[in-house]
């Protein structure tokens, strides 16, 4: 009978415990959390050099020819292992990993 007693309180204090968590962390989100906006002209000099993950995405999810330096480029800027086994460590304007 007291196990079964214990037992019950147990689980009354692990679930009010939860719940407090998970109301404080819904109502009282921590700072870090809370991202600040760049300014715009940081934002426009990166957007202007690196290529959109949208981009990334397509070159890496589809078939190109070899001469295409946009697909390149894109799969070097993710990843050096990917543009290495798609052979683009040699086209012109690729950055090398030393530049990312």
């Amino acid at each position: 009978m007291t196990n079964r007693i214990i037992r019950v309180l147990l689980y009354i204090v692990l679930i009010l415990a939860l719940s407090y968590i998970i109301y404080h962390r819904l109502i009282f989100p921590s700072s870090s959390q809370q991202y600040v906006q760049p300014s715009t002209d940081d934002t426009i000099s990166q957007s202007s050099n690196k290529p959109s993950p949208q981009d990334i995405a397509a070159s890496m999810n589809t078939f190109w020819d070899d001469w295409d330096e946009d697909h390149c480029k894109n799969i070097c800027e993710a990843s050096w292992t990917a543009c290495r086994l798609r052979q683009c460590h040699g086209v012109p304007g690729v950055r090398t990993p030393d530049e990312l």
